[in-house]
């Protein structure tokens, strides 16, 4: 019995005649087998078609057929590994398992043969995706594993393999999440050469200047720069890559020829690697669908290699890998810039998906917003305050569109549309935690609430009161991001319909789809960006007023500007709607009576308002959104807009009532018009809203020059429209502008052809046409520090055979060289250089414009030294860059006519039907970028405050009133005592997340908001009192039951006390080669902690050792398995960035009593976990 016991598992470890046993070895040339699969949460599919193997008409692949053949063939041999990366695709699966599989997975992971890496919900995009988005889709996927399996499975490895190029943010992140590496497989064609003859594509990366060594990253740039297998060895069903036959009685034996054609490949690789060990990525998209065909070939070939002797394969993992790759104790060249752009070819950079599919962009940018400011009203409100809905399924639709082929434009049509479909409902449920969260902090003078959305057979229902129809929501909506009403749904409640049929008014849902009836239940408007709202608009038309309500998810005071759609009077029949709008400004409503309006606060104070005409782009707009079908009730189309300036309270609410009023009323809303100015002449017009705005001055109609603080910074200042003409690529292979690429061949400027201004006392503004399908508006409100440009897009012109990407340019007299600065994922400035890279010498010939593009997920800047630094914020990802001294470009529109053979597979032709080659007009698509001016030495503080106001819009609530009465008199917000006016937090740190979470916990984040040195004095290390933020942020009621609170990793899934990273030596800069002669020409481009490092290197003779001695050194020395087992153990200063810099980081009301003090340096982020009791504790609220 024993005998045959021993021989059951010697076979079982031998996988019958196959040996695969092997592991790592000293003194040999060791081969890392890495099983994988990368699968894309979209891209040609849908990620449903994609997990279930449908539609396989574009594409073989089932992500659940994936799942299923990896833990079968991992179950029959213990020897045999494999990783997964995409929390969307596993979570999917895992659901859909039975005990026995769970079992099974979890024996693995036990085990060792199946681990996580990354571990996000997606791979998220690195240009275009918010800093805020890309911590929330890895908190989704962390979370997951963590609640599935524990925290000892989530990722100790990052594993960004396919986004298209990559950020320094992302890198900072990855030590953050605890991750010991990163690796990746795109990087430039002309870097990666370089870089593989001074066998530098595995590095160290210090991500954040700000964090100085405290979260570098070992970083892996795989040298095939990309992530599949080596050439020949793809046994994926359907490949034409030879099988292993070992077979020696039949005719087709090549096991010689398989092992000496693998060994080549692995030498090629040790060329070009630091060390003894080499590891091998098997697998690619959507491989492993039969898992048997790919591991019963492994097993042969770790058997027969290892046989022959020349090489160690064995089966492994990055973990493994990064052992032994830290045991070498050796120093790693220095990284300090980032990824981008990214080119794979001449004539080849991914410059274009910086902006391609603006409109979705834009849209999920927006919903981004909208889920931090949902979530913090459902902490304070509590998860079940929605009778069921929460803000979870928003959070799925935000993280899913992270992916590195979502944001960015590059899925095939239909792909786009699903995203974008999620989204929608995942805001149409959010919706109903808004309402349901602001409801409590609303009271009435009549007592009545406002309504809390009640089951699910009410809710979520699109009514033509909405303006709109859902099928269309995401192709119409241009997501301004510092538009009015940043709202998602019309949503609708059997109660609150009962209770309005109980009174004597209106039932809802009038004649005509008029939601008037509803007067006890407050609404939102998706699309107020385009002048269309049901609840203002025929409220106003029938003369009854309305409320608003706007929440601020700052936690500081601040201003915000309103311009909410009304109706002017009461209007002629058969002129509401797309009809007159077709016809332009010279075809105003023939309005019976004019009526005034009123704006007045909680306290019943008149605010400051001005009534302004819609504009000729935004009737466009309408009529477009008409004709197909995104507005389907014409009453709720504006043909006016009220502006005013609301003061918010941080974490707070303010209420305003608009009502009728007499024309002797002083306070009455102004009204102003449109009037024309002539267009190439030169009469001068100056523009000047007063206190902090900025003066203007136009020439012609055109912008000419600003100045803000009466002078004291005054520049020349353009603001211009240039298209671009795409390249159609050519039979002799050369590519043409697609939805990745951007390769321009010729552009041209666009005259101005008319121009009108506006004036009142509340914002002034100027209208721009440049030619029917573009229009730019350029605007300033009283006392706001910051210009407004508004842009109008599309559709663009197709019908001539020539695609065209269109730029905003500004220009200016600032002299700034060659020099200016793009930020990080919304987090640190980057300076850029133009025709210029860090660390190799470019060769950029024939392509200027596309390979100077960077992305602009938040900001651009240009300086001059001592005189004003001009930055363009923008409200969605964008490319943008300076080509001229002065000057700066930002990419807002593309549509082209040609697939740039990047694997999509189709042109980027979106149209307003969210179809191609349909018969439908073009995408229009609207946008804002707010400028500001200001010296140098002071702008990062107005570009940082500015970044968050388009980042952080107010959540926007309507109240139609029943009648011409007073609805219910003054309202009385519950957060406007004067104690809730003071800000949360200090000027530089921002209340990142407040998270419900469920299962009685919250998650809370803080982030410092900015780098080392960009502000004398906010670029301090701020100390904050986190349980003071807890009791603002939830409330005195939910405050009193906080039991706990602990310090997490950055994704919120580990205790930062069980936090251990690797520690890296780093070498020499890759910024400072010798043979990068323009170095020297440049000033202060170089990052000065790079230089410093290799400097302190450079005296010791190690700064850039011969690759033989290295490893003689190393393996000479000590074991190093042995220095790989020890280096698993903690070791001073092996922490996370806050831990190691701040001491304890937990504790509970009980032990820290009122305080719990927390620093934060510059660019830092902190998380806690909130541990909530179901009754309330005995805490301080004061």
């Amino acid at each position: 019995m024993l005998i045959l016991v021993a021989w059951s598992a010697q076979a079982r470890a031998s996988s019958g005649r196959y040996n695969t046993s092997a592991t790592r070895l000293r003194g040999a040339r060791n081969v890392h087998l890495v099983q994988h699969t990368h699968d894309d949460p979209g891209w040609l599919k849908t990620v449903d078609q994609y997990h279930y193997g449908s539609n396989n008409s574009i594409q073989v692949a089932g992500v659940q057929y994936i799942l299923d053949s990896v833990m079968s063939s991992l179950d029959r041999h213990p020897d045999r590994t494999f990783i997964f990366a995409e929390m969307a695709f596993f979570s999917r699966w895992w659901r859909e398992q039975d005990r026995a599989m769970r079992s099974l997975v979890r024996r693995l992971i036990k085990g060792g043969q199946l681990s996580f890496v990354n571990g996000g919900y997606v791979q998220n995009d690195e240009a275009a995706s918010y800093y805020v988005a890309m911590i929330d889709q890895t908190t989704l996927g962390h979370r997951f594993l963590k609640d599935m399996f524990g925290g000892d499975v989530v990722p100790r490895v990052g594993w960004q393999i396919d986004p298209f190029g990559h950020s320094s943010t992302q890198a900072a992140f990855s030590a953050l999440y605890g991750y010991d590496v990163q690796f990746f497989g795109r990087a430039d064609y002309q870097d990666m050469k370089r870089r593989k003859e001074r066998k530098e594509m595995e590095m160290l990366w210090r991500g954040a200047a700000s964090f100085g060594d405290a979260a570098d990253v070992l970083t892996g740039n795989f040298a095939s720069g990309n992530y599949g297998p080596p050439p020949g060895f793809n046994w994926d069903w359907g490949q034409h890559d030879p099988q292993i036959q070992d077979d020696e009685r039949l005719h087709d034996h090549n096991v010689d020829n398989r092992v000496d054609a693998f060994v080549k490949q692995c030498d090629a690789l040790f060329n070009v690697t630091r060390g003894n060990d080499i590891m091998l990525t098997m697998g690619t998209d959507f491989t492993y669908a039969n898992a048997h065909v790919w591991y019963k070939n492994l097993d042969k070939l770790i058997h027969y290699v290892n046989k022959d002797g020349r090489l160690n394969v064995f089966y492994s993992s990055p973990q493994a890998y990064v052992r032994a790759k830290h045991a070498y104790k050796a120093e790693w060249p220095l990284k300090t810039d980032d990824f981008f752009p990214y080119a794979d070819c001449p004539h080849c950079y991914w410059t274009g998906y910086f902006t391609s599919r603006p409109a979705a962009k834009g849209y999920i940018r927006h919903a981004s917003a909208y889920l931090q400011a949902a979530r913090q009203l459902e902490a304070q409100a509590g998860r079940g305050a929605a009778k069921g809905a929460n803000t979870d399924a928003l959070w799925e639709a935000v993280s899913l569109a992270q992916h590195h082929d979502a944001v960015t434009g590059t899925a095939k049509q239909h792909v786009a549309d699903d995203y974008n479909q999620r989204i929608a409902a995942g805001m149409a449920e959010a919706g109903r935690v808004v309402l349901a969260a602001l409801g409590p902090l609303v009271e009435l003078r009549r007592g009545t609430m406002l309504s809390v959305p009640g089951g699910d057979d009410g809710v979520n229902k699109m009514s033509d009161s909405t303006g709109r129809n859902e099928r269309h929501v995401i192709d119409r909506h241009p997501s301004a991001a510092m538009g009015d009403g940043q709202s998602v749904e019309n949503i609708t409640s059997p109660e609150s319909i009962s209770h309005a049929d109980s009174t004597s008014t209106p039932t809802c849902g009038g004649s005509g789809g008029s939601s008037l009836g509803c007067y006890n239940e407050w609404l939102l408007c998706p699309l107020a960006n385009i002048s269309v709202c049901a609840p203002t608009v025929e409220s106003t038309r029938a003369g009854t007023g309305f409320t608003v309500a706007v929440y601020n998810p700052l936690a500081r005071a601040r201003t915000h500007h309103l311009r909410i759609p009304i109706s002017v009077g009461a209007v002629e029949e058969g002129k509401v709607g797309a009809d007159e709008a077709n016809v332009g400004a010279e075809a105003q409503r023939k309005v019976k009576s004019r009526r005034l309006w009123t704006v007045q606060d909680h306290l019943g104070t008149p605010a400051k308002a001005q009534l302004l005409p819609i504009s000729d782009a935004t009737r466009r707009l309408q009529a477009a959104a008409s004709a197909d079908g995104t507005v389907v009730s014409r009453s709720a189309i504006a043909d006016a807009e009220l502006a005013f300036s609301v003061d918010l309270p941080p974490l707070g609410l303010s209420i305003f009532d608009i009502q009728t009023t007499s024309e002797s009323d002083p306070t009455a809303a102004e009204h102003t018009e449109a009037a024309s100015l002539a267009v190439g002449h030169d009469s001068m017009m100056r523009l000047d809203s007063g206190g902090a705005a900025p003066m203007l001055q136009f020439s012609g109609g055109r912008l000419q020059r600003a100045a803000v603080r009466g002078g004291a910074v005054d520049v020349k200042l353009d603001a211009g429209i240039m298209v671009y003409n795409s390249s159609a690529g050519g039979s002799d292979g050369s590519i043409p502008s697609g939805a990745y690429i951007f390769r321009p061949n010729g552009s041209e400027f666009l005259n101005l052809e008319a121009a009108a201004v506006v004036k009142g006392p509340v914002l002034n503004e100027v209208r721009s046409s440049f030619h029917p399908w573009v229009q730019l508006t350029v605007r300033t409100w009283t006392n706001a520090p910051h210009i407004e440009v508004e842009w109008t897009i599309g559709p663009i012109p197709f019908d001539d055979g020539f695609g065209r990407e269109v730029v905003v340019q500004y220009g200016t007299d600032l002299n700034t060289t060659t020099e200016f600065s793009t930020d990080s994922n919304g987090r640190e400035m980057l300076e850029r250089v133009r025709d210029f890279r860090p660390t190799w010498k470019l060769n950029n010939t024939g392509d200027a414009a596309s390979s100077n593009y960077y992305p602009l997920t938040t900001a651009i800047e240009i300086a001059e030294p001592g005189r004003a630094a001009l930055a363009v914020l923008v409200d969605r990802a964008q490319g943008g860059t300076s080509l001229q001294s002065g000057q700066v470009e930002v990419m807002i529109h593309r549509r082209v006519l040609h697939d740039d053979w990047r694997g999509v597979g189709e042109p980027l032709n979106e149209t307003a039907c969210g179809c191609r080659d349909c018969g439908c007009d073009g995408l229009i698509v609207r946008g804002t970028h707010l400028l500001t001016l200001e010296e140098p030495a002071k702008a990062a503080e107005i570009r940082r405050r500015t970044q968050q106001e388009v980042c952080d819009a107010p959540l926007v609530a309507y109240l139609p009133h029943a009648s011409t009465r007073r609805w219910g008199g003054a309202a009385t917000a519950t957060t406007q005592d004067e104690s809730r006016k003071e800000d949360v937090l200090p000027d530089n740190v921002h209340l990142l997340t407040f998270q419900d979470v469920g299962n009685d916990e919250l998650l809370l984040r803080l982030a410092h908001l900015y780098q080392a040195g960009e502000d004398p004095e906010l670029s301090k290390e701020v100390e904050v009192d986190v349980m003071a933020v807890l009791r603002r942020a939830l409330g005195p009621r939910r405050y009193r039951t906080v039991r706990g609170i602990e310090e997490r990793s950055l994704s919120g899934a580990l205790p930062l006390k069980d936090v251990s990273r690797l520690k890296w030596k780093a070498g020499a800069s890759l910024s400072a080669a010798e043979d990068l002669d323009a170095q020297d020409q440049i000033t202060g481009v170089v990052d000065a902690r790079a230089g410093n490092a290799s400097a302190d290197r450079t005296d010791t003779g190690k700064s850039q050792p011969g690759v033989q001695g290295l490893v003689a050194d190393v393996f000479d020395a000590e074991d190093p398995i042995a220095a790989a087992k020890d280096a698993d153990e903690p070791q001073a200063g092996d922490v996370g960035l806050a831990a190691e810099r701040h001491g304890p980081v937990g504790c509970s009301p009980s032990l820290c009593g009122q305080e719990l003090r927390a620093k934060l340096g510059p660019m830092e982020i902190r998380t806690w976990a909130v541990t909530l009791g179901k009754h309330s504790v005995a805490v301080s609220t004061s």
